[in-house]
């Protein structure tokens, strides 16, 4: 015998917010992916300029980080475990996060901004609203 109402508004907002990760990833990382091959950092300001060596030895002055496109190719996201409800992103590859992890260091590229953090919670409210 039932004792006690199951509270099922609260596992259908567990769901609503499940259903929405999938999308919210691949949002992140096509923002992140088009602000980088842009030459724009985290805060959309343009990345700090090649050394003259480097850019003669890449043939090119712009600044993407772009050069094979694999390292953007290999950011990919995964649900978090346990009751925590949330994305991780990161690089399928080793030596991909390795070189992200270098680039990061003085180009930040790798990230949300304030403005883009707020702008993605308020969707996700707003998406929250709808079944």
């Amino acid at each position: 015998m039932l004792k006690k109402k199951p509270n099922f508004k609260k596992w259908q907002e567990h769901i609503k917010v499940e259903k929405q990760l999938p999308l919210v990833a691949n949002e992140i990382i096509s923002d992140i992916v088009l602000r980088t091959q842009s030459g724009r950092d985290v805060n959309n300001k343009a990345f700090k300029k090649y050394s003259e060596d480097y850019a003669n030895k890449k043939g090119s002055t712009k600044v993407n980080l772009t050069a094979s496109n694999d390292m953007l190719n290999s950011i990919t996201w995964t649900t978090l475990k346990g009751n925590k409800k949330g994305i991780k992103l990161y690089f399928s590859s080793t030596n991909q996060h390795n070189k992200a992890k270098g680039n990061q260091k003085t180009r930040k590229f790798f990230g949300l901004s304030t403005q883009q953090r707020k702008q993605l919670i308020k969707d996700l409210q707003k998406a929250m609203q709808y079944k």
